[in-house]
């Protein structure tokens, strides 16, 4: 649990890990080159509180989730987060061949559709991607749609963060997903109808994070964000990749991070690693306002 982990680092080093970091305001939208606003000002809210198949999560409602988004490609099923009546941030691992978009599902089936998809027109991937046996840097990536949505309650983006929100003084935070309801190691069959689920979750110190996963021979830079479940064994699972981290600051909800990766088969043992969004504040904005 996160508490273990946080007494062993306090035993190994003497100190607690770093005090969280003032809080800051959230950033108001920006305008585009057209004068039109570049993040809508009616983000992360809800009609429906989302705090009434991630491992471990309950079931949940879409229209609590307006930003949920589903990112099909040829080859990989993944989440992802609407940030704009646009554009969907998804991880850069999930990106492939002939994407299609569903946006506002309450469940899945193993194939969805294709004509209740939308089309993406550009995918931009952040030029420094990587991954390797020991990390996943900048996984990262913007998914142009090819028409613009109706925002209403059940299709919303989601608020993207200050460039310095830590998201450490205790907000309430999600993750959301359809991924696998079992750990990779059970015997059980995974369903083919999976249910969108929620899975409460606290963020992990930076430097706390980093000492555990350097236990294992991970890397865990500053462009990461980690998160424990706050229930015993939950955790983020095959198919939740790309989808979103949202955290409630001031009554509104923040894209915190995308998924990235887990390293212990979904059973909720160690850290989730998520692609920490306010790091990527400037580049988000420099390729909205370019494409």
């Amino acid at each position: 649990s996160l508490n273990e982990y946080q007494t062993l680092y306090e035993e190994f080093t003497g100190s607690p890990p770093s005090p969280p970091l003032p809080a800051d305001a959230p950033s108001p939208p920006l305008p585009n080159e057209d004068g039109t606003a570049l993040f809508p000002a009616d983000c992360g809210v809800t009609n429906v509180d989302p705090s009434e198949a991630i491992v471990g999560g309950d079931n949940t409602t879409a229209a609590a989730w307006p930003w949920q988004v589903v990112v099909v490609t040829r080859h990989v099923r993944c989440g992802g987060v609407l940030v704009s009546d646009r554009w969907v941030l998804t991880s850069a691992h999930c990106i492939g061949p002939d994407i299609v978009v569903y946006i506002g599902l309450q469940k899945i089936v193993e194939r969805l559709p294709t004509q209740d998809g939308i089309k993406v027109s550009k995918a931009v991937t952040h030029p420094q991607f990587k991954l390797t046996n020991q990390t996943v840097v900048n996984d990262i990536a913007l998914l142009k749609l090819s028409a613009r949505l109706n925002i209403s309650d059940r299709v919303r983006p989601a608020c993207l963060p200050s460039r310095d929100e830590e998201f450490t003084q205790n907000p309430l935070c999600f993750v959301t997903g359809f991924g696998e309801t079992v750990p990779v190691t059970s015997a059980l069959q995974s369903s083919r109808l999976k249910l969108l689920k929620k899975l409460h979750v606290e963020v992990v110190y930076h430097r706390l994070c980093r000492y555990v996963m350097k236990l294992v021979k991970h890397v865990i830079t500053g462009s990461h964000l980690c998160v424990m479940s706050v229930a015993e064994g939950g955790s983020s699972c095959n198919g939740d990749s790309g989808g979103p981290l949202s955290c409630k600051v001031n009554g509104r909800y923040y894209v915190a991070g995308v998924t990235s990766y887990v390293i212990d088969n979904c059973l909720g043992v160690m850290p989730m690693v998520f692609t920490r969004v306010a790091h990527y504040k400037d580049w988000l904005i420099q390729e909205l306002r370019r494409n």
